[in-house]
């Protein structure tokens, strides 16, 4: 545009002009993460890459129940495709130092939802710890009637996967589910090292039906409860379709904060919350209106309880772009971990 006459002129028709120069600002950039795995083997967090995906593929788990007893379903058609799934199970998990034993394996004549749904009801034990469905095709009516079943009716965790993920890079795919299932099943992959103790962090976020006469929106609140931030409370609240500010939250922190007591026979000093999905133009929203009922939850415990809070709105549908130079002065995308908190932030947020 500043180079081109013709946009130039009607700028200038229009008493404006535009700076070539893009706003300079300072930065900052955080150090890199070090990795605590099992064993206490560390990893240092690659600085560019941000990448330590083969390295937990490889190396024992911080913590672990181990896979004792799981249901393998398999229907008649994809048997062939998924014939050696278990064994490499197995095998991967030694490297994790994760003791998973062989399956009770179900064949499955046909691959109906609801020949998967009578598959769990007659195999699924009172010891059962996860439920592995192999599904022939992507199929949206049968992954959620799985979870349903296994999560509402059994309390069980399920995990399903479809036998082309297994095509390409089978043993890598085979840690990745394997890793998966441990964390569904309350295991660490890894810990990182956090310098603030008695600390709770905090995740929210509402999911909006879109489909044509859709049903109401859905709240999801999720929290730490250890010291080391790995293991999390969960509640799932309901209110009215589209609705992105929550009313639920009292009730969930005040859940959160029992159960961190109870863990820690202490509560935490200082809460962290993350919360998504709202736009700037809702900032002051979540102030007037989540932020109380956090503060409410706190006096209900105790009157004298009055942690440290801070609200951290995470908001990815920006259009900001930002930059960094290299060594040779070249424009190039930031490093991770650059932080940008001036000249293009918001006054007084």
């Amino acid at each position: 545009l500043v180079t081109n006459t013709e946009a130039v002129s009607e700028l200038n028709s229009w008493g404006m002009s535009l700076e070539p120069r893009m706003v300079s600002m300072p930065a900052r950039i955080l150090p890199p993460e070090t990795l605590v795995f099992g064993n206490n083997k560390i990893h240092q967090v690659d600085a560019r890459s941000v990448d330590w995906g083969s390295f937990a593929k490889s190396t024992p788990v911080k913590s672990t129940p181990h896979l004792s007893n799981w249901l393998l379903l398999v229907p008649d058609r994809s048997a062939s495709q998924v014939a050696n799934f278990a064994a490499c199970i197995e095998e991967v998990g030694r490297g994790l130092a994760i003791r998973v034993a062989s399956p009770s394996v179900v064949h499955l004549r046909s691959d109906r939802p609801q020949d998967f749904i009578d598959a769990i009801r007659s195999h699924i034990t009172n010891s059962t710890q996860c439920v592995v469905a192999v599904l022939p095709h992507k199929s949206t009516e049968t992954y959620a009637q799985i979870k349903r079943v296994c999560c509402l009716e059994y309390g069980v965790q399920s995990q399903c996967l479809l036998p082309r993920s297994l095509q390409k890079h089978f043993q890598s795919v085979c840690a990745n589910i394997l890793l998966q299932i441990n964390a569904k099943l309350g295991g660490t992959t890894w810990e990182s090292k956090i310098p603030l103790s008695e600390l709770m962090l905090v995740g929210i976020d509402v999911s909006h039906d879109t489909t044509p006469g859709g049903r109401a929106s859905a709240g999801a609140f999720v929290a730490t409860y250890n010291p080391e931030c790995t293991k999390f409370f969960s509640r799932s609240f309901i209110q009215p379709k589209g609705q992105e500010i929550s009313d639920s939250l009292k009730l969930c922190v005040r859940e959160a904060l029992v159960k961190y007591f109870e863990y820690n026979q202490s509560l935490p000093k200082r809460v962290v919350v993350y919360r998504d999905g709202v736009g700037v133009g809702m900032l002051q929203a979540v102030v007037d209106h989540e932020v109380p009922q956090f503060l409410e939850s706190f006096a209900s415990i105790d009157p004298s309880y009055i942690p440290g809070l801070a609200v951290v709105v995470v908001n990815k549908r920006i259009h900001t772009r930002v930059f960094g130079y290299n060594q040779q002065s070249q424009l190039v995308n930031p490093l991770p971990g650059t932080v940008v908190d001036s000249t293009i932030t918001h006054r007084g947020w």
